[in-house]
């Protein structure tokens, strides 16, 4: 194939698909370099001119920045992969970013279930990633397990304690897998189409009725007292 042939063959597969920027988040890395793979390096037809023109085009802040040196001809398209992946795709890094994401944060309040919901994603997403990278270590240190623990409301830190009794009564030692899991039930039931307002609805009246008996209830006992 003569080499406008092999460029127009070329241009053809670059994807028209809009790839996100990666700015050098350590929690991005392993999604974008995954779908940049897909459409982008596997290419059989693209020269690494182009991959490295694409690649330069595809990152953003201090990944941009990282390379930035590095001009864009393909000679040095290997090169730049293998700096940004020992600068932000390290396994440690990643877990590092990873176990801040979900031990760092504000406590959530028992009524913010839109936070609580955000919490349980993050459980999630934090778990598929330290699988496919192969670190989990970290993020199952005891400390860590504790701190994720201490951002939940104080009601399902209490009904936690009880979970985790469970979990050890089986023979089995407390992770964030057991975490997730407990956290994703409690979203689930906090959002139930038909159930899942009750006791949000029903706690205030409870507590403004009973304060409305004893002041009914003080003025008996008084009169009962004077006869």
């Amino acid at each position: 194939m003569d080499p406008k042939c092999r460029l127009q063959q070329a241009s053809r597969d670059i994807p028209n698909v809009t790839l996100t920027k990666f700015s050098g988040n350590p929690l991005d890395y392993a999604d974008f370099i995954d779908r940049f793979k897909i459409h982008i390096h596997d290419k059989p037809h693209l020269t690494d001119d182009m991959r490295m023109i694409q690649l330069k085009m595809h990152v953003s802040g201090d990944a941009e920045r990282e390379i930035s040196g590095l001009g864009s001809k393909g000679v040095m398209y290997a090169t730049a992969l293998k700096m940004i992946k020992e600068q932000f795709g390290q396994p440690s890094v990643i877990a590092h970013a990873l176990v801040n994401n979900v031990t760092k944060g504000e406590k959530i309040r028992r009524s913010d279930r839109k936070k609580l919901r955000e919490f349980s994603i993050d459980l999630i997403n934090c778990m598929a990633t330290m699988k496919r990278i192969g670190y989990t270590a970290d993020i199952n240190a005891n400390e860590n397990l504790r701190k994720i623990i201490t951002r939940l409301p104080d009601h399902m830190i209490e009904r936690w304690k009880v979970f985790v009794a469970d979990i050890r009564e089986k023979g089995q030692t407390p992770t964030v897998s057991h975490i997730s899991e407990y956290v994703r039930k409690r979203v689930k039931a906090e959002f139930d189409p038909d159930f899942g307002d009750l006791q949000r609805d029903s706690r205030p009246q409870e507590v403004t009725i009973l304060h409305r008996e004893e002041a009914y209830m003080l003025p008996v006992v008084i009169q009962t007292d004077r006869q």
